[in-house]
């Protein structure tokens, strides 16, 4: 009868979801600053339309 290891994947998985979270963090930030980037980018076009 084989026994499965089980300690080492749940450590493994417990690591990669750290990472994961990790990443979230950093992913939400720079997604965050693009948006506000190209709001910024069509804020600056609809004010040269209005002028026209």
């Amino acid at each position: 009868m084989k026994f499965k290891r089980r300690g080492k994947r749940k450590g493994t998985q417990r690591i990669r979801y750290e990472l994961m979270k990790c990443c979230t963090k950093e992913r939400e930030q720079w997604r965050a600053e693009y948006i506000a980037r190209v709001l910024r980018v069509v804020q600056e076009e609809l004010e040269t339309l209005k002028k026209s």
